[in-house]
């Protein structure tokens, strides 16, 4: 499990996040969004090696990710911040 402290975070850093863009109507806009949440959200579970097996069937289906080779370490950044820790 991730620790409490960075789950916190991450939990409010998501729920920020879509709040802010809830008013996206743009088909490519939001498949955009939905694919940097699931980069976003790989790069989480690699870091803190948490089991990813849930998640491309929870963002996949919208996302076209399902049945991809997509890995962790191939998402461009993590998500500003890194949940508070230091050196990432």
């Amino acid at each position: 499990l991730m620790p409490k402290a960075q789950s916190d975070y991450y939990r409010r850093y998501a729920k920020e996040h879509l709040i802010n863009h809830m008013d996206e109507d743009e088909e490519d806009r939001i498949d955009f969004l939905v694919k940097k949440g699931y980069e976003h959200t790989a790069w989480i579970v690699n870091k803190y090696s948490l089991d990813a097996s849930k998640l491309k069937q929870v963002v996949g289906a919208r996302s076209g990710l399902v049945g991809t080779d997509r890995d962790a370490e191939d998402s461009p950044s993590p998500p500003p911040g890194g949940g508070g820790e230091s050196g990432g």
